[in-house]
């Protein structure tokens, strides 16, 4: 069963990313690095920027159910 924001909005277990970042980033720097997995898959990557967490994220996506 898909949880619940407070909204009442669905949030589909498909879409459920967990982000790891590595002690030396800095969010309010713009500073993003570490590694993000999805938990649908198991895919795995590890990103050095925005960018690159981004571009894994549409990645998987774009190979699921053609949400995005």
């Amino acid at each position: 069963m898909p949880n619940k924001t407070a909204g009442g909005a669905s949030l589909p277990p498909d879409l459920i990313f967990v982000i790891q970042l590595r002690p030396d980033a800095a969010p309010e720097h713009g500073r993003l690095a570490g590694r993000v997995e999805h938990l649908w898959t198991g895919q795995m990557a590890d990103f050095d920027s925005p960018q690159s967490l981004l571009a894994f994220v549409t990645r998987v996506l774009k190979r699921g159910q053609g949400r995005f």
